[in-house]
């Protein structure tokens, strides 16, 4: 005897969390379904509304299966307190094969419980009599053989008497004790029928037959389980066990293609129950070929359709209210044939008319489906602990390919129905024979032909990631249908395989790597099952955050503007962060800085002590010049011999030594601190704070003009009362200074009125400086440590802090690690390379920084061909010849056909991130570069690109993450990256203009030398005017002698440079189109009675590029 498999009831804890499980997947439901019907989602009606219905089926389909899973059932076995007589009936049709029937008449016989067995033989075959005569089984046969299996079986009620009916179909063979479990149920005398497992022994004989077994798996474990509970359990046609009264009550077995549907309703209709048991007491024989499988679907189909729109109507009032909800619904999932055409069509139209069904945002769309699909997943594999079968277990993808290519057969079967069409009851094909099968496949073909060319003529019109999305959705309808074609022609391909030796052992390698690929498969399910709850709860989580965040886009805190002051040497600089991190450690080390104090009269004499500079680098420390306003050391007493120098340096009677002085300083290749007030306190007591000020600026200012870059300016603080008046100006600082910090910021007083000064919330960092050393971990904890903690504690506001550490007299060797290093192109002089004659536009370049579709994942709306013409239309007519278009992007091919198309130019520019430590990210930068060079390469041909532009002004911005003397470093690795990088693109491309933005600001004529001194293969320089211009940064630009155009600038501002003929490009979404029209118009750049669509192309300001290079 078999060991009957069946299945165990939920515990309350499982139904518990399976419960929980379906209330979140209804919320995850909800959040997709609030985001899909929302205002702004719908694009074309049409398309809309039929990628509505196609989601509304499906989500009805889903929740008609988690309404089986939610009360899962096992009926508990009555005691055997009655016996019944049983008649057994099992039919044949001519061409069905001998061996089959046999086999299942040899079982029957075999059954242990008192039975009559009798064979409904339509064929009246002289064989199974014989058969039937040495088996003791009945043989019965009729000569009106009206309404198919159903009369068949109602002729030999006729003929027999047994208190129980069992029909079984010819196929499936019965177990020993397939009786035991069923015939107790019927001690309730309201019990109708029972129903059993439909168990499948040739699910492995073929792709088909495995697919048509995995459709059955969900249904015949928990779904009818569950009908137990709601008192829907349906008759299925095989392995059925009828009380013989209940069938009499409605006049036998009912008629139809869907026989066995139709009797399950009249019963019910007439208040019989029914009883689902879990158990496999017979195996039977599922179609293997697709036209056995197609006449089963068909018949299915047809005979369903059939009670819907005429039995359904009929019996309606006398069902309980779940079984006119379980009639109603279970013939609408052959109603899936129009759902799966839809599914093709919206793709295919898509692409062939340039049509997007929704607006919406990608990565948004992303985060609220994955949680909805998820939960789908998992709820369904969480109901698998209650198939049958370990092998029932898995994703079932097979089944659902097949379901998918049998759409037009559930249509037939709908057509068939509203058209009156009879289809003859033909049983389903036994066998695995079939013959050509070509015809079958037509309306798949057809499909998947549509879907191709829609794809290739999508495309080619329209290169979008909207077409692509619609591309790869055809796409994957015209491999699922294709996988239904393969499936059916398995058996010509395995007459192929044993014609090639080599085919038939690579085929048995991939069975064996299948093999193990179902173990993997088993313990990965399994695990899945095992944890779906915690899953589902944190989709649920997930999608709750996603959803708050998007209605609270502003609910994260602002993030902080502090600076990074990142070591020149992992262990001689810290920030007060990093040593505060460290403050358990053993003995974090704070770089040192080394004062040389010296004198007007020193730099009269060109003193540079050179060789206590070079010791102190080799020490890991910087040289800070401490530069009083003094001849020598005895007029430290004589305020007004300070003031005569101030007032001497302002008037130029220093400027030769001042000269020297600064070659001597760039000389260095290092950081090095220049105060030129060490205390201002004392030294200041003379000087009017206007005065002071103006000597700072004119020395900090004389040092630019000479290309000092290593510099460090150091303004000491001294007294709060000074801040405002003596301060010289943040551009004109870089560090300001604290001196002697340990008495005095372990308490709130000193330094009180500092804390609120505009400075201290500002980018410029605020440098402790202590004497002494430290030179113990004692020492430590007891001095710098304790007041650093407190100014962290007192002085919230302030942005960022520095320790550094005067040396004592203890003097140790540093490793040679611990050396400053040099700068290595910030130093360069100038070359005969220098000399390289920049490459001009061809032409004057007018035009905007066309921004649509920059970053495709967030708009809502499909960039499409016929938009983008329309724009290149539209600059044309307002007198733009060239656009500006950051790359590489999806849209590349768009806009350069479109602009060849309409005769404009392209700069076509590459955006290089700010947010990247250029001395340690070296591995994305070499992406970055590669990235850039490929897409070159790849573009150097085309004709309408005018030249190459590298966006973003990094030389300066560094200055807004980093703080000197890390800063140096940044902008010299920077350097070095950029120039490979210029020179490379120059190599591919020599005959094209490679430009780079900068910033108009102070900077930007020491930016520029330095760009053109370092990189002479930059031919010229974009300027970024931010706002309106003001008159510094006129005359700023007017002292530029290096080729330059604009950037970005406002059309207002550009209106005196439009004389010049300076090339352009305007910010594209900085002002109404009504605005910009007006003022181009006024400036002769536009004719009026012009539309400008294309200023509103984006909402920011930012140009955000593409890909990972944008900042985020």
């Amino acid at each position: 005897m078999k060991p009957m498999l069946s299945a165990k009831p939920p515990s309350r804890k499982e139904r518990v969390t399976f419960r929980l499980m379906i209330l979140l997947g209804l919320i995850s439901m909800f959040f997709f379904w609030e985001r899909m019907l929302d205002e702004g989602t719908q694009s074309h009606s049409l398309l809309y509304g039929l990628l509505m219905v196609a989601l509304g089926f499906s989500c009805l389909k889903i929740l008609h299966e988690w309404y089986h899973y939610f009360s899962i059932t096992v009926p508990k076995a009555p005691a055997s307190t009655q016996v019944y007589t049983v008649d057994i009936f099992t039919t044949f049709c001519a061409g069905e094969p001998y061996e089959m029937i046999v086999e299942t008449l040899t079982a029957i016989q075999d059954i242990s419980y008192p039975h009559t067995t009798y064979l409904c033989d339509e064929a009246d075959d002289p064989y199974l009599k014989k058969v039937c005569h040495q088996l003791g089984v009945h043989h019965i046969t009729r000569t009106e053989k009206n309404d198919a299996k159903a009369g068949n079986i109602n002729n030999a009620l006729k003929q027999s008497s047994g208190d129980l009916c069992v029909i079984l179909d010819p196929d499936h063979v019965p177990f020993s004790h397939f009786l035991d479990p069923i015939v107790p149920h019927f001690n309730d005398p309201q019990i109708g029928y029972v129903q059993i497992v439909q168990a499948y022994k040739n699910h492995d004989d073929s792709l088909i037959a495995k697919g048509a077994a995995q459709q059955t798996y969900q249904f015949y474990g928990p779904m009818m389980m569950t009908m137990n509970r709601y008192g829907t359990v349906p008759a299925i046609g095989a392995n059925c066990t009828f009380r013989r009264s209940a069938l009499e009550s409605i006049g036998g077995h009912a008629a139809g293609l869907a026989e066995d549907m139709h009797t399950s309703m009249q019963l019910h209709a007439k208040g019989w129950k029914s009883v689902y048991v879990p158990a496999v007491l017979a195996r039977g024989l599922v179609p293997s070929t697709l036209s056995a499988y197609y006449k089963q679907q068909l018949k299915w189909s047809r005979g369903v359709f059939e009670l819907l729109v005429s039995t359904y109507p009929r019996l309606f009032k006398q069902f309980t209210w779940q079984q006119k909800l379980h009639y109603g619904v279970i013939p609408l999932h052959y109603a899936s044939g129009f759902v799966y055409l839809i599914n093709f069509a919206i793709p295919i139209l898509a692409l062939l008319f340039g049509l997007s069904p929704v607006h919406i945002d990608f990565a948004h769309f992303g985060l609220i489906a994955l949680p909805f699909i998820s939960a789908v997943i998992l709820i369904r594999h969480f109901a698998q602990w209650w198939v049958m079968e370990d092998q029932e277990r898995g994703f079932h993808v097979v089944g659902g390919l097949l379901m998918i290519g049998t759409w037009w057969v559930f249509i037939v079967g709908f057509v068939y129905t509203i058209i009156r069409k009879k289809v003859p009851y033909i049983p389903t094909p036994k066998d695995n024979r079939e013959a050509d099968n070509w015809r079958l496949n037509i309306p798949n073909l057809v499909v998947i032909g549509l879907s191709m060319v829609a794809c290739t003529y999508g495309l080619y019109r329209d290169w979008n990631p909207y077409n692509l999305i619609m591309a790869n959705f055809a796409g994957l309808n015209a491999c699922i249908l294709g996988f239904t074609i393969l499936a059916s022609r398995e058996q010509q391909f395995g007459r192929v395989v044993n014609h090639f030796p080599w085919l038939a052992e690579l085929t048995s390698s991939l069975k064996t790597l299948k093999i193990n690929f179902w173990l993997v498969r088993r313990r990965i399910y399994t695990a899945v099952r095992s944890t779906a709850s915690l899953l589902t709860i944190s989709l649920l989580s997930w999608i709750t955050y996603i959803s708050y965040l998007g209605e609270n886009e502003n609910w994260l805190p602002s993030p902080t503007n502090q600076f990074r002051l990142d070591p020149v040497l992992s262990q001689k600089l810290r920030t007060i962060s990093r040593l505060f991190d460290q403050e358990q450690s053993t003995q974090p080390v704070p770089f040192t800085i080394a004062p040389l104090s010296i004198t007007w009269g020193n730099i009269s004499k060109s003193v540079v002590p050179f060789a206590s500079l070079d010791s102190i680098y080799q020490l890991g420390s910087i040289p800070m010049i401490t530069w009083t306003p003094i001849v020598n050391k005895s007029d430290v007493a004589n305020p007004q011999r300070a003031t005569a120098i101030v007032e001497s340096v302002l008037r130029g009677d220093y400027d030769a030594d001042l000269r020297r002085f600064s070659q001597q300083i760039i000389a260095l290749k290092r950081p090095i601190c220049l105060s030129l007030v060490p205390d201002i306190d004392m030294n200041t007591a003379s000087f009017e704070a206007k005065t002071f000020r103006d000597y700072w600026q004119y020395v900090h200012d004389y040092f630019t003009r000479q290309g000092v870059y290593n510099a460090i300016w150091v303004w000491d603080l001294g007294k709060a009362n000074r801040l405002n008046t003596y301060f010289p100006g943040k551009s004109y600082v870089d560090w300001i200074s604290v001196t002697n910090f340990s008495a005095g910021l372990s308490s709130k007083l000193p330094y009180r009125p500092i804390d609120q000064h505009p400075l201290f919330r500002s980018r410029i960092p605020i440098v402790f400086i202590s004497s002494g050393t430290i030179s113990s971990a004692n020492n430590r904890s007891e001095g710098s440590v304790t007041a650093l903690t407190a100014s962290k504690s007192n002085y919230p506001a302030m942005n960022s802090y520095l320790i550094v550490h005067q040396p004592g007299p203890h003097k140790s060797e540093a490793p040679k690690s611990a050396e400053i290093p040099k700068l290595m192109l910030l130093a360069q002089p100038y070359t005969d390379s220098t000399s390289v004659k920049p490459k001009n536009f061809v032409g004057s370049p007018i035009g905007v920084s066309y921004k649509k579709g920059q970053n495709w994942t967030k708009s809502l709306q499909a960039f499409t061909q016929k938009e983008l013409m329309a724009d290149f239309e539209a600059m044309k007519q307002v007198g733009l010849n060239t656009i500006r278009r950051y790359g590489p992007t999806i849209y590349d091919y768009n806009i350069l056909k479109a602009a060849q198309s309409s005769g404009l130019k392209i700069q076509y520019s590459y955006w290089i991130p700010e947010l990247v430590n250029f001395r340690q990210d070296q591995a994305r930068l070499t992406t970055l570069s590669q990235q850039i060079l490929s897409s070159v390469n790849d573009l150097k041909e085309k004709e309408t690109i005018v030249s190459w532009h590298l966006g973003n002004a990094i030389l300066q911005k560094l200055s807004q993450q980093y703080a000197k003397p890390e800063l140096l470093y940044q902008q010299d690795a920077y350097l070095s990256w950029l120039r490979k990088l210029v020179i490379a693109i120059k190599q591919i491309d020599p005959a094209r203009p490679v430009t780079v933005d900068v910033e108009v600001n102070e900077t930007l004529a020491q930016t520029i030398e330095i760009l053109h001194r370092v990189i002479p293969e930059i031919d010229s320089y974009g300027l970024l005017v931010e706002g309106q211009m003001t008159v510094d940064q006129r005359r700023i630009i007017r002292q530029t002698r290096l080729p330059y155009f604009f950037s970005s600038i406002s059309v207002s501002s550009y209106a005196e440079f439009r004389s010049l003929k300076t090339p352009v490009f305007f910010p594209t979404g900085r002002m109404s189109n009504w605005l910009t029209k007006l003022v181009l118009t006024a400036l002769g750049i536009i004719g009026a009675g012009i539309s400008f669509p294309f200023c509103s192309c984006v909402s920011s300001e930012r140009e955000y590029p593409y890909s990972i290079h944008s900042p985020r």
